[in-house]
């Protein structure tokens, strides 16, 4: 990420956002971390994705950038970054979206590469799972006035595109050239879009392709992960290309590069790998659930909170100097938007040198995830990879023997009900506990319908309404007992900061974390629907 953006491009008002930092130069849009501009949401984090102005006139980049809304604008998923708001500012569009404090996996192959180092095959296996169940979500979402399944692909899934949050959850993100049937004018024929390392050979022969092209796509990640080089490579992209023609020649096993590749793995990428598409599994919930039941065969201890402190202790510094550097911009733009009584877009400068000697601006830092303590030493070579499936032993054992010291001490000190809740809370981490197998049916049931959410920010006086629990106060707040299994409406008003809408379907025993933006709902980027998803 370049976060050395020039003056010019930093600290300024976008529209009803403030600008912090470019976090990226993309194609076709600039990426900027911001917050909301105004007093109470100035510490809410998110990201800007602004169309660069030198191709908002062009019409096929401005289509392109307006699929992605319409694409997104409806997701839901925990494993697809959030679309929050989109709009014009002088004839500007802009996608208001999740920000997620974390690094790409692309960054994470790069730097255990420099360290010569392996990636897990664990937590390989867990992070393309995750991916998997969002793009099986993305591939199966129905538009919300018709009912129509869209049949929605991302047609660009590589490493770059998937995200690791510092908390251990995984993003996939840039539906930029996604294509749906609402917009089926978004590629023409004789056009390949997408990273060509990554484009299935359906897509580079210009022949029919569905949603087994961002399987092949991920089966490329993961080969990519296992064996710690891509699968197609050249010195041009048209070297490229035509291997991809000739992919039968080109694809091989992974334990040709790694020895310790269990053969389980290899098949399932294999499969994903396929030359011909029917060959490759039906939909991407058949390889989340493959990948998923292997992974828990091979290491039945695996915990998925260990990817957070993986890759957190990978990045470890560079995650302490950026949230130095987040405390930094917060406080600068509390502090200008106090100066500025204009609300008007516009740029502000100041001399920054006269904030420590001005009255102090009450702020609050959000709320980043901790980063987890180092994992005990290891010899050379093995700090984050071993010959086995279950890599982090040494930190999992802790963990392991700490929640038994902790669920023995509940189960002696509330009996019965300590017991209930010891089970109830291992079921959810898919930790079966031996001896107490005959309470879990009863457990299913009396877990089956509760949910929680909690909905983060600082705002008060709001009027919240989870389905038909109504309350008010002040975020953030936490909502038990929430129905489960069904579309659940999420509203929080504001009499003079706006409203939030969400509609989300929650797993019994679930705690669903939803950052609450409150906007005046505005309508102004031409040719979008207002469910994000019907056609032009």
């Amino acid at each position: 990420m370049n976060r050395n953006a020039p003056m010019e491009e930093i600290l300024k008002t976008f529209g009803r956002y403030f600008l912090l930092d470019l976090l990226a130069h993309g194609g076709m849009a600039d990426i900027y971390r911001a917050c909301p501009a105004t007093s109470a949401g100035i510490s809410r984090l998110l990201v800007i994705k602004r169309m660069r102005k030198e191709f908002v006139s062009n019409s096929e980049f401005l289509n392109m950038f307006q699929s992605e809304i319409k694409v997104t604008m409806g997701f839901n998923h925990q494993n697809i970054a959030q679309v929050y708001d989109y709009g014009e500012v002088n004839h500007i569009p802009y996608i208001a979206m999740e920000y997620v404090e974390g690094f790409s996996l692309s960054s994470m192959l790069k730097a255990l590469l420099s360290d010569q180092l392996r990636f897990p095959i664990d937590l390989a296996i867990h992070i393309v799972a995750q991916v998997a169940a969002g793009l099986d979500y993305a591939h199966s979402y129905k538009s919300k006035s018709t009912g129509e399944l869209l049949k929605i692909i991302h047609r660009d899934i590589s490493p770059q595109n998937i995200l690791i949050s510092c908390d251990g959850n995984v993003k996939v993100i840039d539906f930029g050239i996604a294509k749906a049937t609402s917009n089926m004018d978004a590629t023409r024929t004789g056009m390949i879009k997408g990273k060509p390392s990554y484009l299935a050979p359906e897509q580079v022969a210009d022949t029919a392709v569905d949603a087994r092209c961002d399987q092949f796509a991920l089966g490329l990640v993961l080969w990519e992960v296992l064996a710690g080089r891509k699968l197609f490579t050249g010195t041009t992209e048209m070297a490229i290309l035509q291997k991809l023609l000739n992919a039968k020649d080109e694809i091989h096993s992974t334990t040709v590069h790694r020895k310790d590749v269990p053969p389980e793995v290899d098949q399932i990428v294999l499969k994903m790998l396929a030359i011909d598409p029917s060959d490759r599994y039906a939909s991407c919930l058949d390889v989340y659930q493959a990948l998923h039941q292997l992974l828990y065969r091979l290491s039945p201890s695996f915990d998925p909170r260990s990817l957070a402190t993986f890759s957190c202790n990978l990045f470890k510094a560079e995650i302490k100097h950026d949230r130095e550097k987040v405390k930094d911009l917060i406080k600068k733009s509390a502090y200008l938007l106090q100066k500025s009584n204009d609300d008007e877009p516009k740029t502000i400068y100041e001399n920054f040198s006269n904030i420590e000697k001005a009255a102090p601006v009450p702020v609050s830092v959000p709320e980043l995830a901790p980063i987890p303590a180092p994992a005990p030493a290891a010899a050379p070579n093995e700090a984050r990879s071993s010959g086995s499936i279950d890599l982090l032993n040494a930190e999992r054992e802790i963990l392991q023997k700490d929640r038994r010291k902790r669920s023995k001490a509940t189960f002696i000190v509330i009996g019965l009900i300590g017991v209930l809740v010891l089970i109830s809370s291992a079921t959810d981490r898919g930790i079966k506990i031996p001896g107490l197998s005959f309470l879990s049916d009863t457990i299913g049931r009396a877990v089956a319908g509760r949910a929680t959410v909690v909905l983060s920010g600082s705002e008060k006086d709001v009027y919240v309404l989870v389905g038909n629990i109504q309350t008010g106060g002040a975020l953030p707040m936490h909502i038990s007992r929430v129905p489960t299994g069904k579309p659940v409406k999420i509203v929080v008003t504001h009499p003079t900061l706006g409203n939030f809408e969400q509609i989300i379907i929650l797993r019994p025993g679930e705690t669903r974390n939803l950052p609450v933006l409150l906007t005046q709902k505005t309508n102004t980027l031409k040719n979008i629907i207002s469910d994000g998803m019907a056609g032009p």
